[in-house]
């Protein structure tokens, strides 16, 4: 998972390149500022002439530890590199040099932090760019069978919640992750240089700050998960609860969506305090053994300079702040770690959404197809969403330029069975023929292009009605759209507007009414000129008055098209080629309108029941 979400990082390896060198060499002058010390403590605690003093101290002291001749001459060699810059016959001209020595140092590490922080910080937001937008990508890609059993407070969590923790745990990652380590290093070089022997007896100490980290990390993971999944739950609960307001306020249930959200909220907020205990926990373990290691070392390393003197006061100064300088970074990196477990935990739930394979796809060297020559035919076709047959054993054939309708009791299978037309659903069992080919070789996207969908709960955006009108055709013209409204009965309603067709209607439509929306989307079809068009009981929900414009707009939409209605009202299909009647799943009826009425059937008691 951790490699995974670092393979993002691929375009970006140039600019990550420049903060990996920024860092270095932050890394590397913070080692020197720290250096720096031995010659600034020799030149104002040490009595004697400047020049001999600051040459003994940290240049050439004597061994620190006995037969550490190695590290004693790697000491006295940087120490007369650094004192070849800095030492001059005078005190007072040598520390102008330190003063000037400690300007640049501290400007170059300062330069090499803020260009390491914007490069990475690019390189963050465009990987959590990059995430969010092919998390979108798979969900925009998915089935509607995924978005019949998710959530949709659960993907937006993903969308939001969960790339806003990857992007943190990234942060970690590219901005700390290389620099603590780092200067971790170089400090430890120092401390290496100037005593091995209590560098190991810190060493020692820190393995145990490692272990506890690994544990806390582990835990975090585990109770990360856990809060984001609560997370999930309060935005659906926030999404179901605003989306459904009209209901809410209808039914008085106030109070009972409050209790609903508190409750959401309250579990949360008890799994976000245990993400917290072991979150927090990481800095203070992490210092307090850090301080345990720096106390043994000052208790063992102190009587070495006051009782045999084995160490320089000067060297043994160098040594604390280098070792009291490995704390900040020590204590960081236990943090990122934490940072990073939940980032996993994260990861694992958007790359569960990415990974997932859509049911509906196309296959290789799928057919493009831009009308329909013949006819349409499902030949034994059967459909369950799992738990369940919805459809079994249909077989029916829709010619070029028929009305087909089809009726039947609510749960019956209308709107599944028109669903599988274009290819929203797969059949469980046969095949649907389009022209005689199985829809499964055709190429989706020219399959789709050939349908227009109306259906009863109207989808428009909170956008303008041109818009709205002209979705999926970026390249349309005005003429174009102002045609489409006029023969779906819009256009005089919508010039009534102050803005016309520049009119911003909310979200979902909110500022027009049930008749105007319906309207809205035929227009929406009429303008895709599509050669198949199906009607899921579009006119259901509305009044007379706007029933019957909205009908006048279906019959203007319908002509020289093949069509498929699914409707409840039995007056509206009088007219229709053929009638299919279903009921529980399977086809129990054909005919026309005057045959299914003169035979005793479902058709004839549903229509009684209307109209009696």
């Amino acid at each position: 998972m951790f490699f995974r979400l670092l393979s993002y990082l691929k375009p970006y390896v140039p600019k990550l390149s420049i903060a990996v060198v920024a860092i270095i060499v932050y890394a590397l002058f913070s080692s020197v500022s720290i250096w720096m010390i031995g010659p600034l403590f020799n030149l104002i605690f040490y009595p004697q002439d400047a020049v001999e003093q600051v040459v003994v101290s940290p240049i050439d002291a004597l061994p620190l530890e006995s037969g550490s001749d190695y590290t004693s001459d790697l000491k006295s060699k940087m120490s007369n590199y650094v004192n070849s810059y800095i030492v001059t016959e005078t005190k007072l001209g040598t520390l102008y040099r330190i003063c000037i020595g400690i300007l640049i140092v501290f400007f170059i590490k300062n330069m090499a932090y803020y260009l390491n922080l914007f490069m990475t910080s690019l390189i963050e937001q465009s990987v959590v760019r990059d995430i969010r937008i092919e998390l979108f990508e798979s969900i925009a890609n998915l089935s509607l069978d995924y978005f019949s059993k998710s959530r949709v407070g659960t993907l937006i969590s993903r969308l939001t919640n969960d790339v806003e923790v990857v992007n943190v745990a990234i942060a970690a990652t590219f901005l700390n992750l290389i620099k603590d380590p780092l200067l971790l290093f170089f400090y430890l070089f120092i401390a290496l240089v100037i005593s091995w022997k209590l560098t190991i007896i810190s060493l020692f100490v820190s393995l145990s700050t490692v272990f506890a980290l690994y544990r806390i990390g582990k835990l975090l993971r585990k109770q990360s998960i856990r809060s984001q999944e609560k997370m999930a739950g309060i935005i659906s609960a926030i999404q179901e609860t605003i989306s459904g307001m009209r209901v809410v306020k209808a039914f008085a249930t106030e109070e009972y969506e409050t209790d609903k959200f508190r409750k959401e909220s309250t579990e949360y907020h008890g799994s976000m305090r245990r993400v917290l205990v072991f979150r927090k926990l990481s800095t203070p373990i992490s210092e307090m053994l850090g301080i345990l290691a720096i106390t043994i070392v000052l208790w063992y390393g102190g009587k070495k300079v006051i009782i045999d003197e084995s160490i320089q006061p000067n060297d043994f100064i160098v040594y604390l702040f280098a070792l009291f300088s490995m704390m900040q970074p020590l204590k960081a990196i236990g943090g990122h770690y934490t940072r990073i477990q939940e980032g996993l935990a994260a990861g694992e739930r958007i790359f569960d959404v990415i990974d997932t394979v859509p049911m509906i796809i196309n296959k290789e060297n799928a057919i493009a197809v831009d009308k329909l020559h013949e006819s349409i035919e499902f030949k034994d076709v059967s459909f369950d969403y799992g738990e369940g047959t919805i459809l079994e054993n249909i077989n029916f054939s829709i010619n070029l330029g028929d009305v087909i309708a089809l009726v039947g009791p609510s749960g019956s299978g209308k709107s599944t069975l028109a669903s599988l037309i274009p290819r929203f659903y797969d059949p469980s069992k046969g095949e649907i023929l389009l022209d005689g080919k199985n829809l499964k070789e055709l190429d989706l996207k020219s399959l789709r292009r050939l349908t227009g969908y109306v259906t009863q709960e109207v989808i428009l955006f909170n956008n303008t009605i041109r818009s709205n009108i002209a979705y999926g055709r970026p390249d349309v013209v005005d003429e174009e759209i102002i045609n489409s409204a006029k023969m779906a009965n819009a256009h005089d309603f919508i010039i009534e507007f102050p803005n016309g067709y520049d009119t911003e209607i909310g979200d979902r439509g909110t500022r027009l009414s049930g008749g105007q929306q319906q309207r809205i989307s035929i227009a929406r079809a009429i303008l895709n000129n599509p050669p198949i068009l199906i009607f899921d009981e579009a006119t259901s929900s509305l009044d007379a008055d706007s029933e019957n414009k909205v009908q006048e707009a279906i019959e203007q939409l319908m002509k020289n098209r093949t069509v498929i209605v699914i409707a409840h009202r039995l007056s509206t299909i009088k007219n229709a080629d053929k009638i299919i009647v279903l009921d529980k799943g399977l086809i129990v009826q054909t005919g026309t309108h005057e045959e299914l009425l003169s035979e005793e059937g479902l058709f004839s008691k549903l229509y009684n029941i209307q109209f009696k």
